[in-house]
């Protein structure tokens, strides 16, 4: 089914071969780590893609010896977009942080989603989700 407006020359995007690109990560328990690349997605030639919502959380499962700062980040096209990170060193607390909205990306464009903890012991819970469409250009 197309949808379509008197004068306009042509489709919506989501009439031009919509496909769902969703990126997505969860882990419980992880150790401290360098940052580390869990997710990336990178536009298609002659595409075009919509990022609906994003969504990232940082939760510390278990108290480090000496603490450092676990976080976890989006970047777009090497660049911070949305990150958050724990500064206390106590069970069970947590950041997270959302976007809802319209974020248009071209071809060639590179969305990707890091965590990274330098603490010397202690776990950390990290999620991160993405809703991108992408479709024809």
């Amino acid at each position: 089914m197309r949808f379509s407006f008197l004068g306009q020359t042509r489709p919506d995007p989501w009439d031009r071969n919509p496909r769902d690109a969703n990126k997505n990560f969860g882990g419980t328990g992880i150790a401290p780590h360098g940052t580390t690349a869990r997710w990336t997605y990178t536009v298609p030639v002659n595409k075009k893609a919509l990022v609906s919502s994003l969504f990232i959380k940082v939760k510390r499962r278990a108290a480090a010896g000496p603490a450092s700062y676990p976080a976890i980040t989006i970047n777009l096209d090497g660049n911070l977009y949305l990150g958050v990170g724990i500064f206390e060193n106590t069970v069970s607390a947590k950041e997270e942080a959302s976007m809802y909205g319209q974020l248009y990306m071209t071809a060639g464009q590179v969305i990707e989603m890091n965590t990274s903890d330098g603490s010397t012991g202690g776990t950390v819970d990290y999620e991160g989700y993405s809703v991108i469409t992408e479709f024809d250009a």
